[in-house]
């Protein structure tokens, strides 16, 4: 090894000394940053907890006035209104094929006039 890389691992080695030597790391100092830490995730899960819990009731509030004002809406229409409006639909078709002709009802476009009158 050459005299500065042989230096600078000495210098590391003393300054790891000091550290371990100071007031600052003690062998419970691990498991002091541990606990906080724990405590802090512990923390941190509770406050997601709550905000879900109040996102989800806060959701179903909203759900719940989106129904009712659905409902409200379905109920001013009458049954004679939906059933005048299902009347008037126009059917949309295509071509038969052969298969299909052979049992098929045989159907014309209404006519301006016909569509008019309803």
């Amino acid at each position: 090894m050459s005299t500065e890389l042989q230096q600078q691992v000495d210098a590391l080695t003393k300054r790891i000394d000091e550290i371990e030597g100071s007031s600052i790391y003690t062998p419970d100092f691990e498991d002091v940053v541990v606990k906080r830490v724990d405590e802090y995730y512990k923390r941190l899960e509770s406050e997601i907890s709550d905000i879900q819990r109040r996102v989800a009731n806060k959701l179903g509030e909203i759900h719940a006035k989106s129904v009712a004002k659905v409902e409200q809406e379905i109920r001013k229409v009458t049954s004679e209104e939906i059933a005048e409006n299902l009347s008037k639909q126009i059917l949309v078709t295509r071509q038969a094929n052969r298969k299909e002709l052979k049992d098929a009802t045989v159907v014309r476009h209404a006519t301006p006039a016909e569509l008019r009158n309803h």
